[in-house]
């Protein structure tokens, strides 16, 4: 999959990378539309620590729009084909852990 690598202010790399493989308590979803917002702007014009928490090397971008296309066997408040939008406490990838006790990791 496409992913935006963050290298550092003014600095995006769009790399290649492998698809998350979702577990038993996983939900893997997959991006249909992302957004920008001002705080992913303030990230790329001044570098990190002006905005979301991101570092160097990690993922980038947030505000998106996705569908469900896997779900492990424990996750009972998903299915496939659910249309979900991921709460970005921080920049994430496309697997959304999802943890019996309801609360959710990205």
């Amino acid at each position: 999959m496409k992913s935006g690598i963050y290298l550092g202010k003014e600095n995006i790399e769009i790399r290649d990378v492998d698809i998350p493989q979702a577990g038993d308590n996983d939900v893997l979803i997959k991006n249909i539309y992302s957004g920008i917002c001002g705080t992913d702007v303030a990230v790329f014009n001044h570098g990190e620590n002006t905005g979301h928490k991101i570092t160097v090397g990690g993922e980038f971008g947030h505000e998106t729009i996705s569908t469900v296309v896997k779900v492990g066997k424990n996750v009972t408040d998903f299915k496939l084909g659910d249309r979900v939008y991921p709460y970005p406490p921080s920049s994430c990838s496309l697997l959304l852990r999802y943890s019996l006790s309801s609360e959710i990791h990205l």
